[in-house]
């Protein structure tokens, strides 16, 4: 007996369908409405014989690989594009289709009469389809559009932005999104942009959606340049802790993900339990980081604590400093053991390769910075 389908879906015009217990395939191309009952046509197989079906009979006929295009029938979704089939299943008497999706790189569960089949170069070039004889300048200008979307997912350079990049700062951004890691300290000379870098970075970040929470520690006197910079050049709104908001309780982080907070007021005793229990950021971000200074054979300093304490929260470590050695060998190797505790074995031998510093750091001087 033929299931009850009440609420059934209808196949969309070129979704792949075939029939229960049966492998053929077959391609709807229209609807007919019969005694108030829907019935489906069907071109199947090779030969194209048309068939008129009931809805409660067809099952979905989409295959691993097939690429397809999301054609939603109901007006309050809309359409999430083109994506490979990657698994199906049936639940409840209604047939799901895995899609990976091209545009976000989603995975998602999908009615299979909400697809349509594309007929994906392969297909076409089996079947021997003519090209159009526009299709060249299509493919360079794709090809191109494709070039231009993934260097700016990596460097930032082409977001509306108010901010004209300049090419040390595109570079640095292009560095850091390319490599295997995201611990970083950034030693341009001072007047060569280090806030813009960071807006760069976390403009990138943001499109690969890693950069949900951002908290920023810097000195108390540049706390407000830092909002005023994120918001004015990055449309980014940042809220300054113990101005914007308070927390007494870790549950009252909760929404507060982008960040920024004096680090002598984070440090204080009455305020460092809070930064503990404020759960993990996608990066954390100390300006000033030769602040963060740990001098041998004497006490740690409040602000390495703090440092120390937000290091557990964070994959994603990046240090701002124009002057991090500061003479002194021993802090600066405290520093980037900070940044990076999986180098530590090999920071003790800094002396004699001295190149492992490159790994960690990057810096841009001004005499070698050029203007756009």
């Amino acid at each position: 007996m033929e299931p009850h389908h009440a609420f059934a879906l209808i196949p969309q015009e070129g979704c792949l369908v075939t029939l229960i217990d049966e492998e053929e395939l077959g391609i709807v191309v229209g609807h007919i409405n019969q005694n108030q009952k829907i019935l489906v046509e069907v071109a199947w197989g090779a030969t194209g014989m048309r068939k008129l079906h009931s809805i409660g009979k067809l099952r979905n006929g989409f295959r691993f690989g097939h690429i397809v295009q999301d054609a939603p029938t109901s007006n309050t979704r809309k359409t999430l594009g083109i994506g490979t089939v990657m698994s199906s299943r049936r639940i409840a008497g209604r047939d799901l289709v895995l899609i990976h999706l091209h545009e976000t790189g989603e995975t998602r569960w999908l009615p299979y009469e909400d697809l349509v089949r594309l007929r994906d170069a392969r297909i076409k070039y089996q079947w021997a389809e003519v090209a159009e004889h526009d299709n060249a300048e299509l493919f360079r200008l794709k090809a191109l559009a494709n070039a231009l979307d993934s260097w700016n997912q990596v460097t930032g350079a082409l977001d509306r932005l108010d901010v004209d990049p300049l090419p040390h700062q595109i570079d640095l951004v292009h560095k850091i999104m390319t490599s295997d890691q995201t611990n970083w300290l950034i030693a341009d000379d001072v007047g060569l942009g280090k806030t813009i870098e960071i807006g760069l970075l976390l403009a990138a970040m943001k499109r690969r959606r890693q950069a949900r929470r951002v908290l920023v520690v810097c000195p108390a006197g540049i706390v407000k340049q830092w909002q005023d910079e994120m918001m004015t050049k990055f449309d980014e709104k940042f809220e300054i802790y113990s101005i914007d908001f308070f927390v007494n309780q870790s549950y009252m982080w909760t929404n507060r993900n982008k960040v920024i907070t004096s680090i002598d007021r984070a440090k204080m005793d009455i305020h460092k339990p809070i930064f503990e229990d404020s759960g993990d950021w996608d990066i954390i971000i100390f300006d000033e980081a030769h602040h963060l200074s740990r001098i041998q054979n004497q006490a740690v300093t409040q602000r390495y604590r703090l440092a120390e304490t937000l290091r557990r929260h964070t994959d994603a470590f990046v240090f701002l400093s124009g002057t991090p050695h500061q003479g002194n060998t021993i802090q600066f190797v405290n520093l980037l053991r900070l940044l990076r505790p999986d180098f530590t074995g090999r920071l003790s031998n800094i002396y004699t390769n001295p190149s492992i510093v490159a790994e960690i750091v990057l810096r841009n001087q001004k005499r070698l910075a050029i203007d756009a």
